[in-house]
Protein backbone atom coordinates (compact mmCIF):
# COMPACT_ATOMS: atom_id res chain seq x y z
CA UNK A 1 0.00 0.00 0.00
CA UNK A 2 1.17 3.57 -1.16
CA UNK A 3 1.77 6.11 1.85
CA UNK A 4 0.13 9.27 1.51
CA UNK A 5 2.46 12.07 0.04
CA UNK A 6 1.76 15.75 0.86
CA UNK A 7 -0.35 17.64 -1.22
CA UNK A 8 1.72 20.76 -0.95
CA UNK A 9 2.89 21.62 -4.64
CA UNK A 10 6.91 20.62 -5.04
CA UNK A 11 7.42 19.08 -1.63
CA UNK A 12 5.72 15.24 -2.21
CA UNK A 13 6.58 14.67 1.26
CA UNK A 14 5.59 11.41 3.87
CA UNK A 15 5.06 11.35 7.60
CA UNK A 16 1.62 11.93 9.08
CA UNK A 17 -0.61 14.20 7.10
CA UNK A 18 -2.65 16.91 8.75
CA UNK A 19 -5.18 18.48 6.42
CA UNK A 20 -3.44 16.59 3.45
CA UNK A 21 -0.07 18.19 4.33
CA UNK A 22 3.10 17.19 6.04
CA UNK A 23 3.62 18.60 9.26
CA UNK A 24 6.79 21.73 7.78
CA UNK A 25 4.30 22.33 5.31
CA UNK A 26 1.02 22.67 7.58
CA UNK A 27 3.02 24.88 9.95
CA UNK A 28 3.74 26.81 7.52
CA UNK A 29 0.45 26.99 5.88
CA UNK A 30 -0.94 27.58 9.37
CA UNK A 31 0.95 30.73 9.99
CA UNK A 32 0.08 32.16 7.13
CA UNK A 33 -3.60 31.96 7.55
CA UNK A 34 -3.12 32.88 11.36
CA UNK A 35 -1.63 36.25 9.33
CA UNK A 36 -4.31 36.78 6.97
CA UNK A 37 -6.80 35.68 10.11
CA UNK A 38 -7.88 33.52 7.73
CA UNK A 39 -7.22 30.26 10.18
CA UNK A 40 -10.05 28.31 10.95
CA UNK A 41 -9.52 24.91 13.32
CA UNK A 42 -11.09 22.21 12.96
CA UNK A 43 -12.27 21.76 16.22
CA UNK A 44 -14.57 23.08 17.72
CA UNK A 45 -16.75 23.09 21.09
CA UNK A 46 -17.84 20.06 22.15
CA UNK A 47 -20.62 21.23 24.83
CA UNK A 48 -23.77 20.51 22.40
CA UNK A 49 -22.52 16.84 21.43
CA UNK A 50 -21.93 16.09 24.63
CA UNK A 51 -25.74 17.28 25.74
CA UNK A 52 -26.87 15.26 22.51
CA UNK A 53 -25.07 12.05 23.26
CA UNK A 54 -26.64 12.83 26.64
CA UNK A 55 -30.15 12.93 25.09
CA UNK A 56 -29.27 10.14 23.55
CA UNK A 57 -28.24 7.62 26.33
CA UNK A 58 -31.60 8.61 28.32
CA UNK A 59 -33.72 7.47 25.53
CA UNK A 60 -32.30 4.23 25.93
CA UNK A 61 -29.62 4.58 23.07
CA UNK A 62 -26.65 1.72 23.89
CA UNK A 63 -22.88 2.88 22.84
CA UNK A 64 -22.80 -0.06 20.44
CA UNK A 65 -26.37 1.41 19.06
CA UNK A 66 -24.95 5.00 19.11
CA UNK A 67 -22.08 4.17 17.21
CA UNK A 68 -24.14 2.57 14.20
CA UNK A 69 -26.60 6.06 14.31
CA UNK A 70 -23.65 8.26 14.28
CA UNK A 71 -20.65 6.93 12.57
CA UNK A 72 -18.66 8.07 15.28
CA UNK A 73 -16.07 5.17 17.42
CA UNK A 74 -17.41 4.37 20.96
CA UNK A 75 -13.96 5.79 22.20
CA UNK A 76 -14.60 9.31 20.88
CA UNK A 77 -18.49 8.99 22.27
CA UNK A 78 -17.50 8.44 26.04
CA UNK A 79 -14.46 10.70 25.59
CA UNK A 80 -16.82 13.44 24.66
CA UNK A 81 -19.58 11.99 27.03
CA UNK A 82 -16.77 12.21 29.87
CA UNK A 83 -16.18 15.92 29.46
CA UNK A 84 -13.96 16.99 26.46
CA UNK A 85 -13.63 20.71 25.71
CA UNK A 86 -13.19 20.19 22.08
CA UNK A 87 -13.43 17.67 19.54
CA UNK A 88 -13.17 17.43 15.44
CA UNK A 89 -15.81 19.65 13.16
CA UNK A 90 -16.46 16.18 11.46
CA UNK A 91 -17.42 14.36 14.62
CA UNK A 92 -19.79 17.06 16.70
CA UNK A 93 -21.27 17.09 13.14
CA UNK A 94 -21.97 13.76 12.97
CA UNK A 95 -23.21 13.16 16.78
CA UNK A 96 -25.77 16.32 16.33
CA UNK A 97 -27.14 15.01 12.84
CA UNK A 98 -28.45 12.07 14.21
CA UNK A 99 -32.25 12.10 15.70
CA UNK A 100 -33.16 11.68 19.00
CA UNK A 101 -35.30 8.42 18.69
CA UNK A 102 -38.75 8.57 20.12
CA UNK A 103 -38.17 5.80 22.95
CA UNK A 104 -35.99 2.95 23.19
CA UNK A 105 -37.91 0.59 21.05
CA UNK A 106 -37.23 2.90 18.19
CA UNK A 107 -33.25 3.20 19.08
CA UNK A 108 -32.58 0.05 20.47
CA UNK A 109 -30.75 -2.87 18.01
CA UNK A 110 -33.08 -5.95 17.39
CA UNK A 111 -31.38 -7.66 20.25
CA UNK A 112 -31.35 -5.38 22.98
CA UNK A 113 -34.05 -5.81 25.45
CA UNK A 114 -36.44 -3.06 26.29
CA UNK A 115 -39.05 -2.85 29.38
CA UNK A 116 -42.55 -4.83 28.19
CA UNK A 117 -44.70 -2.63 29.73
CA UNK A 118 -46.25 -1.38 26.15
CA UNK A 119 -46.08 -4.68 25.08
CA UNK A 120 -48.07 -6.52 28.21
CA UNK A 121 -50.81 -3.70 27.29
CA UNK A 122 -50.75 -4.33 23.68
CA UNK A 123 -51.48 -7.87 24.01
CA UNK A 124 -53.91 -7.34 26.94
CA UNK A 125 -55.58 -5.01 24.77
CA UNK A 126 -55.65 -6.81 21.40
CA UNK A 127 -57.38 -10.14 23.91
CA UNK A 128 -59.67 -7.57 25.48
CA UNK A 129 -60.87 -6.82 22.13
CA UNK A 130 -61.97 -10.02 20.61
CA UNK A 131 -58.74 -11.32 19.40
CA UNK A 132 -57.68 -15.08 20.95
CA UNK A 133 -54.17 -15.59 21.96
CA UNK A 134 -53.28 -18.53 19.72
CA UNK A 135 -54.36 -16.02 16.86
CA UNK A 136 -51.86 -13.35 18.15
CA UNK A 137 -49.19 -16.17 19.31
CA UNK A 138 -49.22 -16.62 15.10
CA UNK A 139 -48.89 -13.68 13.94
CA UNK A 140 -46.18 -12.83 16.23
CA UNK A 141 -44.44 -16.18 15.60
CA UNK A 142 -44.94 -17.46 19.22
CA UNK A 143 -45.86 -20.32 21.18
CA UNK A 144 -49.14 -19.61 23.20
CA UNK A 145 -47.52 -20.12 26.47
CA UNK A 146 -45.10 -17.88 25.91
CA UNK A 147 -46.94 -15.45 24.70
CA UNK A 148 -49.23 -15.90 27.69
CA UNK A 149 -45.97 -15.22 30.02
CA UNK A 150 -45.58 -11.30 28.47
CA UNK A 151 -49.73 -11.22 28.73
CA UNK A 152 -49.88 -11.69 32.25
CA UNK A 153 -47.44 -9.50 32.95
CA UNK A 154 -44.76 -12.21 33.83
CA UNK A 155 -41.71 -10.97 31.60
CA UNK A 156 -39.97 -7.79 32.92
CA UNK A 157 -38.27 -7.28 29.30
CA UNK A 158 -38.90 -8.19 25.56
CA UNK A 159 -36.40 -7.93 22.72
CA UNK A 160 -36.25 -4.65 20.44
CA UNK A 161 -37.59 -6.82 17.43
CA UNK A 162 -40.26 -8.46 19.69
CA UNK A 163 -41.45 -5.17 20.78
CA UNK A 164 -42.02 -3.62 17.62
CA UNK A 165 -43.78 -6.76 16.21
CA UNK A 166 -46.01 -6.46 18.97
CA UNK A 167 -46.83 -2.27 18.09
CA UNK A 168 -47.08 -3.27 14.24
CA UNK A 169 -49.83 -5.65 15.24
CA UNK A 170 -51.70 -3.67 17.75
CA UNK A 171 -51.42 -0.69 15.25
CA UNK A 172 -53.05 -3.05 12.60
CA UNK A 173 -55.63 -4.57 15.02
CA UNK A 174 -57.12 -1.82 17.36
CA UNK A 175 -59.66 -0.85 15.76
CA UNK A 176 -61.06 -3.83 14.54
CA UNK A 177 -62.95 -5.95 16.66
CA UNK A 178 -62.12 -9.33 17.18
CA UNK A 179 -64.55 -12.76 16.82
CA UNK A 180 -63.84 -14.18 20.24
CA UNK A 181 -66.44 -13.94 23.01
CA UNK A 182 -64.30 -15.81 25.16
CA UNK A 183 -61.09 -13.54 24.73
CA UNK A 184 -63.41 -10.70 25.53
CA UNK A 185 -64.53 -12.14 28.58
CA UNK A 186 -60.73 -12.75 29.51
CA UNK A 187 -60.29 -9.48 28.93
CA UNK A 188 -63.30 -8.19 31.52
CA UNK A 189 -62.03 -10.43 33.70
CA UNK A 190 -58.65 -9.05 34.56
CA UNK A 191 -59.58 -5.85 33.22
CA UNK A 192 -57.80 -5.23 30.69
CA UNK A 193 -58.51 -2.21 28.65
CA UNK A 194 -59.56 -1.87 25.15
CA UNK A 195 -56.64 -0.59 22.88
CA UNK A 196 -59.11 2.31 22.42
CA UNK A 197 -58.66 3.49 25.98
CA UNK A 198 -55.48 3.45 26.10
CA UNK A 199 -53.57 7.29 24.88
CA UNK A 200 -50.62 6.72 22.92
CA UNK A 201 -48.40 8.88 25.18
CA UNK A 202 -49.57 6.65 28.37
CA UNK A 203 -49.45 2.99 27.11
CA UNK A 204 -45.38 3.05 27.42
CA UNK A 205 -45.57 4.85 30.42
CA UNK A 206 -45.22 2.71 34.23
CA UNK A 207 -47.53 5.52 35.66
CA UNK A 208 -49.56 5.74 32.69
CA UNK A 209 -53.38 4.73 33.38
CA UNK A 210 -56.28 4.03 30.56
CA UNK A 211 -59.19 5.83 30.09
CA UNK A 212 -62.08 3.30 31.42
CA UNK A 213 -64.60 3.98 28.22
CA UNK A 214 -66.48 0.90 29.04
CA UNK A 215 -66.70 1.67 32.59
CA UNK A 216 -70.12 3.92 34.61
CA UNK A 217 -67.91 5.89 36.88
CA UNK A 218 -67.03 9.40 36.44
CA UNK A 219 -63.44 10.05 35.53
CA UNK A 220 -61.56 13.22 34.78
CA UNK A 221 -59.33 11.75 32.04
CA UNK A 222 -62.75 10.08 30.26
CA UNK A 223 -64.37 13.44 30.27
CA UNK A 224 -61.02 15.16 29.10
CA UNK A 225 -60.68 12.62 26.17
CA UNK A 226 -64.41 12.94 25.63
CA UNK A 227 -63.85 16.03 25.21
CA UNK A 228 -60.95 15.64 22.71
CA UNK A 229 -62.81 13.42 20.44
CA UNK A 230 -65.69 16.09 20.09
CA UNK A 231 -62.80 18.48 19.13
CA UNK A 232 -60.89 16.78 16.62
CA UNK A 233 -64.77 15.67 15.32
CA UNK A 234 -65.45 19.24 14.60
CA UNK A 235 -62.11 19.77 13.01
CA UNK A 236 -62.70 17.09 10.87
CA UNK A 237 -65.78 18.46 9.71
CA UNK A 238 -64.09 21.98 8.93
CA UNK A 239 -61.58 19.80 7.03
CA UNK A 240 -58.33 20.00 8.92
CA UNK A 241 -55.72 17.47 8.43
CA UNK A 242 -54.72 15.13 10.97
CA UNK A 243 -51.66 16.37 11.20
CA UNK A 244 -52.95 20.25 11.52
CA UNK A 245 -55.46 18.57 14.20
CA UNK A 246 -53.00 16.83 16.11
CA UNK A 247 -50.48 20.46 16.10
CA UNK A 248 -53.66 22.21 17.73
CA UNK A 249 -54.22 19.86 20.44
CA UNK A 250 -50.60 19.18 21.38
CA UNK A 251 -50.83 15.26 20.92
CA UNK A 252 -49.79 12.79 18.22
CA UNK A 253 -51.05 12.35 14.77
CA UNK A 254 -51.44 8.53 15.30
CA UNK A 255 -54.00 9.96 18.32
CA UNK A 256 -55.93 12.24 16.15
CA UNK A 257 -56.35 9.14 13.76
CA UNK A 258 -57.12 6.98 16.34
CA UNK A 259 -59.95 9.29 18.29
CA UNK A 260 -61.80 9.58 14.67
CA UNK A 261 -61.57 6.23 14.97
CA UNK A 262 -63.46 5.94 18.25
CA UNK A 263 -65.96 8.75 17.39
Amino acid sequence: MTAAKCTTRGCGGGGQLRRGMCKSCYERWRVRQHAYGRFESQYVDASKARTHITQLREVGVSWRQMELLTGVNRKQLTTIYRGADISSHRTVTRILSTPIPAGKHVAAADYDRVPSIGATRRLQAMVANGWTQTYIAQRLGMTVHNLGVVVHGHQAAVSAQRDRDIRALFNELEVRKGPSTRARNLGVKHGWALPLEWDEEAIDDPAGEPIPSRRTWGDARKDAAAERRGRVRELTEQGLSAEVIASQLKVSTRQIVRDRSAA
